[in-house]
């Protein structure tokens, strides 16, 4: 109407969407993937794995003698080869096929040419536009380099060191006692051993034998293990690119810091363990602030390198002789993502949590061994046969500083969600005119409210230990109530009330500032151990 009697104005308040940052993992690739290294693929299923993996690479030749298969990877010669000196692209074009794909490992070697050739040489990760006979790969960019034509060896590889161990799966292979998945050895870049009892009566293997690239067995059996414990949790791969731990650890280093948060957990791979270089990478994520958190399967030999109390480490000793489809930490990871907080489903205690599918640490002879494993934070599979119950259990539960999953799973709840929600309060008060909020006490009590329903709230989910109250004293008026043990057993928030603040901290008032708000808690915990005192009399 041109000249209504009402005029109504409306005000729209928007509730904050829940954060779901504690849900997030990823598995790591280390080139077992076909997608780009830094990339990430949500996993809903263990279906959704197949599309991702690279195919199984052809092997030249597979033969056997004394228990052991020797594995030589296909290579033709080069027919051409390029460089651009601006992006770093090396081009080269084979005799014939190879078969690799974007994200392979490649080998090439005996290259000719001028200049800084040699640089040329070695493994690399085939990049795009790698198909049929052409190799694509980047080197260091603006060299002087020729790469000379018609020779050289183009080397379809494992990319793994010379010594070190990899899973794999061969295929294709006749006779089929060949195709197996098993522990290989590296002998140099371009072959490497198995033990194999026997080759069923033919040495070469004929048909056309394949293995799968390094890391891929472990990616699937960390799939196979997480999904096995249920099908209501999803979970992230992240392919950092082929290579050596360390050049995995700088990857995921540079994934982490170049965008806001995406994962809160990571389940690395084995080799990763005690690593150096992922030991410095962890150190960067100790404060109680940081929300990141990585699982480490480490061994019985290797888990006191973690002498640093490690707050953002889980530390897990598989049983001996597992199934190479089992990776037990997965079963822990998919506990950690399953949480789902609220009034209706609680938050329950990470030690003692049923896990599928995955092997128990055998007791008889181990008792002592186990006692130290507990005592240095390290997790392990067990069973619930003290109670009565066979299922598997986690034993151990804490990280590496000695803290139960729970406590620090309820910090970072309560530090997301106390910035979600006072956030979500501050943006509505500022777009609401019947009910502005202002830098003000009855302003600061608002705040205080909202933060106090949060903490409300973490009890309800079993996050917080203690009934809440809210008070308003100064700064050391508070600390000598927290040190008389006045809020014993009380989840306190404390605002410092407002002619206070801006009295001790004028320049604050004028920027917006206030920094006057603090939350004493105690996070929600199970039992690890329980003793009783058992007293028997005889009067007879």
């Amino acid at each position: 109407m041109s000249n209504p009697i009402v005029r109504v104005n409306v005000n729209l308040i928007v509730a904050p969407t829940p954060d779901t940052l504690q849900r997030t993992g990823a598995f790591i690739s280390q080139g077992a993937t076909n997608l780009a290294a830094g990339t990430y693929s949500l996993l809903t299923a263990f279906s959704d794995l197949a599309p991702l993996l690279l195919a199984p690479i052809v092997l030249a030749s597979l033969a056997w003698s004394g228990g052991v298969a020797t594995a030589t990877c296909a290579d033709v010669g080069v027919g051409t080869g390029s460089y651009n000196g601006t992006t770093g692209l090396v081009t080269l074009t084979g005799t014939g096929p190879l078969g690799l794909v974007p994200g392979d490992p490649v080998y090439v070697a005996s290259l000719a040419g001028t200049g800084a050739f040699a640089s040329a040489e070695g493994i690399f990760t085939c990049a795009a536009g790698t198909t049929g006979d052409v190799v694509t790969y980047f080197i260091a960019k603006a060299l002087t380099m020729t790469i000379s034509s018609a020779t050289g060896n183009i080397y379809a590889t494992h990319g793994a060191s010379n010594g070190d161990t990899f899973l794999t799966t061969i295929s294709g292979a006749t006779p089929v006692d060949y195709n197996v998945t098993v522990l290989a050895t590296a002998t140099s870049p371009t072959a490497f051993t198995y033990p194999l009892a026997s080759d069923g009566g033919t040495t070469p293997a004929t048909g056309a034998p394949a293995f799968t690239v390094r890391n891929q067995v472990e990616l699937i059996s960390m799939a196979t293990t997480f999904f096995g414990q249920g099908a209501n949790t999803a979970v992230y791969v992240l392919e950092l690119g082929p290579g050596e731990v360390a050049a995995g650890v700088a990857a995921l280093s540079t994934f982490i810091n170049a965008q806001a948060q995406i994962f809160y957990a990571y389940l690395v791979p084995r080799n990763w363990d005690a690593a150096a270089s992922f030991m410095t990478l962890m150190a960067s994520y100790e404060a109680p602030n940081t929300k990141t958190y990585f699982y480490i399967t480490t061994t019985t030999a290797t888990y006191t390198d973690y002498t640093d109390l490690m707050k953002c480490a889980f530390l897990q000793v598989e049983a001996p002789g597992i199934p190479l489809t089992e990776f037990s930490c997965a079963a822990d990871f998919y506990v950690l993502l399953h949480y789902r907080p609220s009034s209706t489903n609680k938050v329950t205690p990470f030690e003692y949590s049923f896990v599928f599918g995955v092997t128990p640490y055998p007791t008889k002879g181990n008792g002592a061994l186990l006692t130290e494993l507990s005592a240095a934070n390290v997790s392990y599979i067990g069973t619930g046969a003290e109670g009565g119950i066979s299922d598997a259990i986690i034993f151990g539960g804490n990280y590496a500083d000695g803290n139960p999953v729970n406590f620090w799973y309820s910090v970072d709840w309560a530090q997301i969600n106390t910035n979600l929600f006072v956030s979500n309060a501050v943006i509505n008060g500022s777009n609401d005119p019947t009910n502005p909020l202002y830098y003000d006490q009855q302003g600061i009590n608002r705040l205080e409210t909202v933060a106090a329903a949060v903490m409300r709230n973490g009890i309800t989910y079993g996050l917080v230990l203690n009934p809440v109250v809210q008070v308003e004293l100064d700064a050391d008026a508070f600390a000598q109530a927290l040190d008389a043990g006045t809020y014993a057993n009380l989840t306190v928030v404390n605002a410092i009330p407002f002619v206070d603040y801006v009295t001790e901290n004028p320049s604050d008032y004028k920027i917006g500032l206030y920094e006057g708000f603090t939350i004493a808690y105690t996070p929600l915990r199970g039992f690890d151990q329980i003793i009783f005192n058992l007293d028997a009399s005889n009067f007879g």
